[in-house]
């Protein structure tokens, strides 16, 4: 059985896309070790993405969160991501041309990115994320899938979608969503602030839900939300607040050491909206009170909210990300949700902002 881990270099003159050539080789051994590639289809933010799995070890743990995403197959997907890991597939990876001291704040790797070959490995998850965006082909590889974290589950392939998404005009951000087919809110904040519970709420009201955590933003001209994952953490001690969600629990056995993951489709299915115009972006705060009120804030104070959760939770081109918030937060009015103990008089104000802006 494989037992190669990437904390252990060899050390050699940087060559980034020498090292995603023998990396995708890897992968190309592990597939057939696995019997063939397994590929399923999402359509993301309008474009086709194609999942090649080295064989079914890492469905389970990366295609929930995606599954009101998945798309009929074409022949030419604008980005492949080949996903495999080496226990099920029996390969091993190759030992790590970079040392410790190579890895930047932000989890990406000094010398191993450049214009169009992007490196990252996360050193909680152990998971290895690379991205040619001259061939458009990604890859993603974890040594043991049985080992994939509750809340990468939940938020599968996050470093790679930012990065590709990034490079066309669609920016990947921390933050919620939830309103109409018409248009709707951003719900942003950091944690703790009421983010997570304030999206989940809606799914027991009339308004639409596109995330809780991470969604795609397009900013150049009206500002739009597009959907990525189809999941929900709240911490373990609230999930009697809402009941409802019981259905969509997946990990109620681990609670005592995990938040609670949602797995919202199909559960949900007809409350997933993949996308809508951005009409106002909320922060909510929890203030004890038992009503629920709205504060209009400035443009300023909004980016302050957004942007620092953003650039630290997603490596790369800190620039462009905060030039992008700037552009959509002078777009649309921003307010403080000041979150009352009534909760459906939450999801209702929100409601009534929604109808309101997108009469």
């Amino acid at each position: 059985m494989p037992t190669e881990s990437l904390s252990q270099p060899d050390k050699k003159v940087p060559d980034p896309l020498g090292f995603f050539q023998v990396v995708h080789g890897k992968f190309q051994e592990a597939e057939r070790n696995a019997g063939g590639p397994l590929d399923v289809f999402c359509e993301m933010a309008g474009y086709k993405i194609r999942l090649r799995f080295a064989g079914p070890a890492l469905v389970p743990f990366i295609l929930p969160a995606l599954e009101h995403l998945i798309a009929a197959p074409c022949s030419a997907p604008a980005l492949t991501i080949c996903l495999w890991d080496s226990v099920s597939t029996q390969t091993r990876m190759p030992p790590p041309p970079w040392s410790e001291s190579d890895y930047t704040p932000l989890r990406g790797i000094d010398h191993y990115t450049d214009d169009h070959t992007y490196t990252a490995f996360n050193l909680l998850t152990d998971i290895l994320s690379l991205l040619d965006t001259r061939r458009n082909l990604a890859i993603y590889w974890i040594r043991d899938a049985s080992q994939v974290p509750y809340f990468e589950s939940g938020a599968p392939l996050l470093t790679i979608l930012h990065w590709w998404m990034g490079n066309r005009q669609r920016q990947l951000i921390h933050a919620g969503a939830v309103g109409s087919a018409e248009g709707g809110v951003l719900v942003v904040g950091k944690s703790g602030s009421g983010k997570s519970s304030t999206c989940l709420l809606c799914l027991d009201s009339p308004l639409l839900y596109v995330g809780d955590d991470y969604c795609l933003i397009t900013t150049k001209s009206a500002p739009h939300v597009h959907s990525i994952y189809s999941s929900g953490k709240i911490d373990a001690k609230d999930i009697g607040r809402f009941p409802f969600l019981a259905p969509a629990l997946s990990n109620a056995d681990h609670l005592d050491c995990e938040k609670a993951l949602y797995l919202l489709h199909p559960h949900f299915a007809g409350k997933i909206s993949t996308g809508f115009p951005i009409r106002a972006i909320l922060l909510p705060r929890v203030t004890g009170r038992r009503e629920t009120r709205l504060k209009k804030i400035s443009a300023p104070a909004s980016l302050l909210a957004l942007a620092p959760s953003t650039i630290f939770q997603l490596p790369g081109a800190e620039h462009e990300v905060f030039k992008g918030l700037g552009e959509m937060v002078r777009q649309v009015p921003s307010f403080v949700l000041e979150l009352g103990i009534n909760l459906a008089e939450i999801s209702a104000t929100i409601s009534r902002l929604v109808t309101s802006l997108n009469e």
